[in-house]
């Protein structure tokens, strides 16, 4: 990565700019240590382990986690957007670090991020950085109370890649892919890997996926309980009913078995 593209600032000690990783926190983040004066400080972008970065406040990493402004600036630019990043990257930040969510935060695209790492599920994607995009503005908006999340979240990554000047017809994918999560169907292409990589957290292990219910259910807090157990029972079986969750053959094979149990688990539990 070039020095004109990534922001490097110096130690808030004595000014050097040499550091090394000493632990890691987080996705993508690490506390430094200056390699003159040894201040210690917890830096975004710890894949550039020789030199500081953003210093972050370790009290707020302790709560959410935060979204690497390398790999989305990355991102953004292999879309062909220019300038803006730094503001789309903090409106996404405060959407997805908003108290109201539970699980459906920055962690979440975080580890959507991470899967999207493996080799085998990369290498699924027709137009990588469109696939990535659309993992990063797929829950942008998230309302427990409205049924038009998906389409604003589209609209919002329109906006601001369009206004970066990123192609229309590559927008346009990114903001498709976005829209196809609202109902989890997408038999081919980008659109059922975004839709697969999202949904890879139903074929967690038990422990992670009964996390995940509990934290659903915190955001649909106001809904009273009966309603919600009759509800969400109703979304799981939709999902067990299908002839597969996952649509590409990778994901399939990884996800499936573990992701049909853990849905017949859960309804069973939501049934009593």
């Amino acid at each position: 990565m070039s020095a004109a593209t990534r922001t490097v600032v110096r130690c808030p000690r004595c000014g050097s700019t040499g550091a090394e990783s000493v632990e890691e926190i987080g996705i993508e983040f690490a506390r430094m240590k200056c390699d003159r004066c040894a201040c210690s400080e917890i830096c975004d972008e710890h894949a550039i382990r020789l030199e500081w970065n953003e210093a972050v406040p370790a009290g707020y990493v302790v709560g959410p986690c935060l979204l690497p402004s390398r790999r989305f600036g990355e991102t953004w630019a292999a879309l062909g957007a220019t300038g803006g990043s730094r503001a789309a990257l903090d409106r996404l930040r405060a959407a997805y670090d908003d108290p109201s969510r539970a699980y459906h935060t920055s962690l979440h695209v975080g580890s959507c991020l991470a899967l999207l790492d493996d080799p085998r599920v990369a290498s699924l994607a027709k137009d990588l950085p469109e696939v990535e995009a659309a993992l990063w503005f797929h829950d942008a908006v998230y309302d427990t109370r409205a049924s038009d999340n998906e389409a604003r979240s589209a609209a919002l990554a329109e906006e601001v890649l369009l206004g970066a000047g990123a192609p229309r017809e590559r927008v346009e994918r990114v903001a498709a892919h976005v829209r196809a999560t609202k109902d989890h169907v997408a038999l081919t292409g980008d659109a059922a890997l975004v839709i697969d990589v999202d949904l890879s957290i139903l074929g967690a292990d038990a422990e992670t996926y009964a996390r995940f219910e509990e934290e659903i259910r915190r955001e649909y807090g106001w809904v009273e309980p009966a309603a919600f157990r009759a509800g969400r029972a109703a979304v799981l079986r939709r999902f067990l009913d299908r002839p597969f969750i996952y649509a590409t053959p990778v994901l399939r094979d990884r996800f499936e078995a573990r992701a049909r149990e853990n849905l017949a688990s859960a309804i069973a539990r939501l049934s009593v």
